[in-house]
């Protein structure tokens, strides 16, 4: 167990159910992000006049991105403390974000869907790390599979935030 500003243990598996709800949350953001862009490909051939090879650039770059940082960053997320890795890649996956709304041509959205890839990769191993050393082992394949199924929903719920969004 984690004992966070001097909390007793008692605390922390009381508070353990609302740091699953913080990790879910935080891991579906990626999960949405991922499938949203599938349902705008349509739309950003024609606002950008991108070309197929840039089309597959913006949608590639985010998980070359992830999968050549997602390693390192767990490292560093064990070097430099979980939680802090965990909300920088949460803000700067809110900034990049928003900095990718207002890209105007498709090598600005590439750039930042590069970010986001990365942003995603200090996310998603701190989730799960965290979450493994909050639950008693007992519990833990219960919240697994809670983090995996709400992760899952993320990814049926993308095209749907990206229809509705367009």
């Amino acid at each position: 167990m984690i004992a966070t500003r001097n909390w007793d243990e008692a605390t922390v598996l009381r508070m353990r159910w609302w740091t699953l709800t913080v990790l879910c949350l935080s891991f579906v953001i990626i999960a949405i992000n991922v499938m949203t862009l599938t349902v705008a490909v349509p739309e950003l051939i024609v606002v950008f006049g991108a070309t197929t090879s840039q089309i597959q650039w913006v949608v590639a770059i985010y998980s070359i991105a992830f999968a050549a940082f997602v390693i390192t960053a767990g490292a560093i997320s064990d070097r430099f403390g979980r939680k802090r890795i965990l909300l920088t890649g949460l803000i700067l996956f809110g900034v990049i974000s928003g900095v990718g709304a207002f890209a105007q041509t498709a090598q600005q959205l590439t750039i930042a869907r590069a970010g986001l890839g990365l942003a995603a990769a200090m996310i998603m191993p701190g989730t799960l790390s965290i979450l493994v050393a909050v639950f008693p082992v007992e519990e833990r394949g219960k919240a697994i599979g809670i983090w995996n199924s709400v992760a899952s929903i993320g990814f049926v719920a993308g095209p749907l935030v990206g229809g509705a969004l367009l």
